[in-house]
């Protein structure tokens, strides 16, 4: 008996956390091109780097931005993913795709 509440006494002081801290993968793609326009970078770039993360299977939303300059595709990923895990499968993802000249596809973690 005098465990019992001992444990209940004690389980009573943990803290209890209302919104609890959960850190999702984001990883990020840039696609660096100058003087296209805008439709073209997201017909030519932006709509092939959505197609190859939608095709990953563990992320949850794919979101992107093309300008003049070039596009910004962001991707969070399902929390039991690895920020390093997410990174990897993306690099993979975006390997060979084709980018016109002068241009360049970096990808990125960050959380």
């Amino acid at each position: 008996m005098l465990i019992t509440v001992a444990g209940l006494l004690a389980a009573s002081q943990l803290p209890i956390a209302r919104f609890p801290y959960i850190v999702f993968p984001v990883i990020a793609a840039s696609i660096d091109v100058l003087g296209r326009p805008r439709e073209a970078v997201d017909r030519d770039l932006t709509i092939p780097v959505e197609a190859r993360l939608f095709r990953l299977g563990d992320r949850s939303a794919v979101m992107s931005m093309a300008t003049d300059r070039g596009s910004l595709v962001t991707g969070p990923f399902n929390v039991e993913l690895s920020l390093n895990q997410a990174e990897t499968r993306v690099r993979h993802a975006l390997a060979g795709l084709p980018v016109p000249t002068g241009g360049r596809v970096r990808s990125g973690g960050s959380i």
